[in-house]
């Protein structure tokens, strides 16, 4: 994905790990367990690297499981 390019972590049941292009196109998966009870803005855009995103979460509580 070019530098930029806005990302969606998550794509529903089954696809929970999933991390996607905009318009849904599924472009990798996750290497963690994002916690399910997470409620804040996750921010997600590729980097250009074939394993690498940019991401920040804003909100209450912790968006990974540790």
């Amino acid at each position: 994905m070019p530098p930029g390019t806005p990302l969606r972590f998550g794509g529903g049941p089954g696809k929970e790990h999933g991390v996607f292009t905009a318009d849904h196109q599924e472009v990798g998966t996750l290497n963690f367990s994002s916690n399910p009870k997470a409620i804040g803005l996750t921010i997600a855009t590729a980097t250009g690297a074939a394993d690498k995103v940019w991401f920040e979460y804003i909100g209450p509580g912790d968006l990974v499981n540790v």
